[in-house]
């Protein structure tokens, strides 16, 4: 656990000083070995396992995510990517049977992994045990970029940070007035005097059913065609997806 906290420090993470985040617990062990992940937090009842791991405050099934990193440092691609399939794995085959034993096989956890080489994509789509991000080919695709164009560190650095901007669905009244025509070249003017990039946008109706049905729409087709805007209370509103900062 020491070495985890050096390992942080180094990184400028304090974990005694975070914003979003309330409670960090540092447990020590192997993620490889379904022995001692199955014996993470406490006891569900008299039958279980016993010698719990107690530093973990929850057990496998109940975490809603879990993301897997690499260990760069300590091994080639290949066989860190090993490590990381078989940790998800383990905790997917945990997860599916514990959840089936207490009802609740229909709500499946999100697992991410982050893999080092390429190859092991593949592998590890077909495992179906997590979603997979190729950790150095997204930091290559971004330093292409740069090396194209300097100023596009800025925008990375931005969109990386902490405190830069993230993506939000904003209601659409905060741009367009009632029975207002608008297409998307105007939108991007209304969010720009906002400060805000708009990527999509996301419209709602009712089918016969009366059931709300919504169709997402990234970088539109049509830019030029001027729309009819739902600006209604509730859950019917039309929103637009944006970046901001908040």
């Amino acid at each position: 656990m020491d070495d985890q906290k050096r390992d942080l420090d180094r990184a400028g993470c304090d974990i005694n000083n975070l914003t979003n985040i309330s409670t960090v617990e540092l447990v020590s062990g192997d993620p490889c070995s379904g022995n001692q992940l199955e014996r993470l937090g406490p006891k569900a009842n008299e039958d279980d396992l016993p010698d719990r791991i107690t530093d973990a405050s929850y057990r496998v099934e109940q975490y809603n995510q879990v993301l897997t990193l690499s260990e760069e440092s300590k091994s080639a691609g290949l066989s860190a990517d090993s490590r990381v399939m078989v940790s998800m794995l383990v905790m997917r085959h945990i997860e599916a049977t514990r959840s089936i034993k207490q009802g609740l096989e229909g709500i499946q956890k999100i697992l991410v992994a982050e893999i080092l080489d390429p190859r092991t994509l593949d592998l590890m789509s077909l495992t179906k045990a997590s979603d997979s991000v190729v950790g150095n080919q997204l930091v290559a695709m971004i330093l292409a970029q740069i090396s194209e164009d300097r100023d596009i560190g800025y925008v990375m650095e931005d969109l990386f940070s902490e405190e830069g901007c993230e993506m939000h669905l904003k209601d659409i009244r905060l741009f367009v007035g009632p029975n207002e025509l608008l297409n998307w070249w105007e939108l991007i003017g209304r969010c720009m005097q906002r400060n805000m990039l708009p990527l999509g946008w996301c419209r709602k109706s009712r089918n016969s059913d009366g059931e709300i049905e919504k169709v997402y729409e990234l970088n539109p087709a049509d830019k030029d065609s001027k729309l009819v805007w739902n600006g209604e209370d509730g859950e019917m509103g039309d929103q637009l997806i944006v970046i901001s900062e908040d």
